[in-house]
């Protein structure tokens, strides 16, 4: 959807895939994956984050942690706490609904 329609003309990609967005279930399994390469706390649960986040993509749930990472830093410490992730998820949906 976003791409120019310079690039989409014929010859260069000829094929269009859509992807489905992940279900509830595969937001849980994505968070699942994407959490073993950061420092979370106990306290977030993976199925309270996917509820959280309907309709995002795998893409979009590590932006989320991306940037909930940057903000546990900002705040001087070495573990996601729930509370960074809602901040960055306020913020991602700001930029999402603002798209």
């Amino acid at each position: 959807e976003d791409i120019d329609d310079a690039l989409l003309r014929s010859g260069r990609f000829d094929w269009k895939i859509p992807f489905p967005e992940p279900t509830p279930e595969e937001r849980v399994e994505i968070f699942d994956t994407l959490r073993e390469q950061y420092e979370i706390s106990e306290e977030v649960s993976s199925e309270q984050i996917a509820g959280m986040t309907d309709e995002w993509t795998g893409a979009e749930l590590k932006s989320l942690l991306n940037e909930a990472g940057a903000l546990c830093v900002a705040d001087d410490r070495s573990e996601i706490k729930l509370v960074d992730l809602i901040k960055s998820y306020e913020r991602r949906q700001r930029q999402r609904v603002n798209k």
